[in-house]
């Protein structure tokens, strides 16, 4: 049981290392797949064995990433959405209220950096 836990970790990590590495503009399955070796459908395959998918992990990963930035001080929405691959500020806040449950002048408020 460690074993198949310690290996969906690993399998979610290395998806999301590729993911930050290829940046969110580019981060595509087909990209990640084949940056890890595999095939697009053998990812695919193990992600839902994980209970998982790629889009889920993007999404999450940028939600992880959107809390760092959040957390810097004066940092603009719209360079936080761009660099997160949203198409604009809004964009971002919706992701953020549905992610989180909270706007992000909340959670920035929250972690002191408003």
């Amino acid at each position: 049981m460690e074993r198949a836990r310690n290996q969906t970790e690993t399998l979610v990590d290395h998806v999301q290392a590729s993911i930050l590495a290829q940046g969110f503009h580019n981060a595509q399955c087909a990209a990640v797949a084949e940056a890890m070796d595999l095939s697009v459908r053998t990812l695919q395959r193990r992600l839902v064995e994980c209970g998982t998918s790629f889009r889920r992990l993007l999404e999450a990963t940028r939600m992880e990433e959107a809390l760092k930035l959040l957390a810097v001080p004066g940092l603009p929405l719209g360079t936080i959405a761009d660099q997160l691959g949203y198409s604009d500020a809004s964009a971002l806040s919706h992701a953020v209220r549905t992610h989180w449950g909270a706007s992000p002048r909340h959670l920035r408020e929250e972690m002191g950096a408003a």
